[in-house]
């Protein structure tokens, strides 16, 4: 359950959202992607409904089928949505698909990757959001967005996108 959650994520951008098992990630991501109703609050992604705007891939972990993460990765980028949310892919990535994700969010796309813990991330994601009991309890640059921050990304406007 999720309580209250306000945050922007700005167009070109990678997001790490982590939190224990229960915390409430996958259901933001769910709920971002339109796939999860909130039973209360609104969900607002580039000024409208979620629908359509956002790919949601999980790991083959969560999800057991017969695609390999590349291969869910690329149906995710077939679909051409401006958001892609990654739920636990970040184990199952080569490190091409990695750099295909910043090229992808260099071009625009949009990016949050879901993780439980954030060693991983610092080097891919420009900030991580943690998330506690369905609450968003911090935001923090990483080193990655620190040392690019002057040319590319400015400080992180938080506002309403879904509580």
């Amino acid at each position: 359950m999720l309580d209250g959650i306000e945050m922007t994520v700005r167009t070109g951008e990678i997001v790490g959202v982590c939190g224990a098992v229960g915390s409430g990630k996958t259901t933001l991501l769910l709920c971002l992607a339109g796939l999860l109703r909130p039973d209360a609050g609104t969900i607002i992604v580039r000024g409208t409904s979620a629908t359509c705007l956002a790919s949601y891939v999980a790991s083959t972990a969560w999800s057991p089928s017969r695609l390999s993460p590349s291969q869910h990765l690329a149906r995710a980028l077939a679909s051409a949505t401006p958001i892609l949310l990654l739920d636990g892919m970040l184990g199952d990535l080569s490190n091409g698909a990695r750099g295909l994700l910043m090229e992808l969010a260099r071009r625009g796309m949009t990016i949050l990757l879901a993780e439980r813990e954030t060693s991983g991330l610092e080097s891919l994601v420009g900030r991580i959001l943690t998330i506690r009991d369905g609450r968003l309890h911090a935001s923090s640059p990483t080193h990655h967005h620190r040392a690019r921050r002057t040319s590319r990304v400015a400080e992180p406007n938080h506002g309403p996108v879904g509580s």
